[in-house]
Parts: structure tokens; sequence; C-alpha cells
């Protein structure tokens, strides 16, 4: 009796990273206009191939602090860089203007800017991630930030609704 062989899983196509200068000029106008607490910051934007299911926005970008040793690697070239926007190709090319403008925005909530004390970049979690099913069982106490943000989603206006 022989032994059945799976397939393998098809390998994602491979490509090459790019530096999206014209992205980084509208995360660095979304920053000014909507972000001012990261005037200072220093935001480079990198599209990658392909999202994956641990970026923000469907696969669409993720945001990161630049490490010092990446700091240190490009300040000559480039000068301060704090935070890298990474954003995936597959899901950021098919996106109309205004979904991008949203993504960007999401990924410019990520950087809560420069820390006073300790003077170093800082990175913000999302204000709430719950499940569905947890709230029909247990309602809204007990979920931090859950509550204020159904209160500020009672507040727009439904389209469509």
């Amino acid at each position: 009796m022989g032994m059945t062989r799976r397939a393998k899983k098809p390998k994602a196509p491979k490509g090459e990273y790019e530096r999206m200068p014209l992205v980084e000029k509208d995360l660095r106008e979304l920053a000014l206009k909507l972000h001012t607490h990261l005037e200072r910051a220093t935001i480079y934007a990198v599209g990658k191939p392909r999202g994956s299911k641990t970026m923000c926005c469907g696969g669409a970008g993720t945001l990161g602090k630049i490490s010092k040793t990446i700091q240190a690697l490009v300040k000559d070239d480039l000068g301060d860089a704090h935070y890298l926007a990474i954003l995936g190709l597959d899901k950021w090319t098919g996106l109309a203007a205004e979904a991008k403008k949203r993504v960007l925005d999401h990924l410019l909530c990520h950087a809560a800017g420069r820390d006073g004390e300790t003077d170093e970049w800082k990175l913000a979690p999302h204000d709430v991630q719950e499940f569905t099913a947890v709230i029909k069982r247990h309602g809204l106490d007990g979920s931090p930030g859950l509550r204020s943000f159904v209160e500020a989603a009672k507040q727009l206006t439904l389209v469509g609704v």
C-alpha cells in the first residue's frame, strides 16, 4: 500500500520591495493635518509584493518603528528615520484613493509619537480588539476601550442604512 502524497502549497510569487515616495508624501500630509504629534517624525514607506494576515486593513499595510540599527545604517543617506509603513501591493494597488487615505490614516494611528521621558518613538495598539461572540455573551463591560468605541460609533451617520 503506497503513501498518498499531499500536494505542495504553491508559493507566493516573489517580487521586489520598492520605496514609495508618493506614499511618504501622503503620509507626511496626513500627519501634519490629522496627527500633529508626528510633526517631527520621519516616516518612510515601502511596498512589498503581497500583504499578509498580520497586516492591518485586510493585509494592506502595517507600521513599525525603525530600529536604532537601521537608523544608523540609513542616517548618512536618508537622515532621521523613525517609522516605516509597509504596504502589501497586491491589496494596495486595487484600492480607491479614499480607501488608500483611510489605510494611511489607520497606520498613522499606530505611530504614538515621541515619549517625553525616554525620548523614544512609540507605537500604539488598536483601541479595540474583540470578538463579536464575546460581546454577545458578555456585553460591553470588561473590554478596555470598547464602550468608548461604541459611543463614538453611535455618533456617526451610517451610510446606506
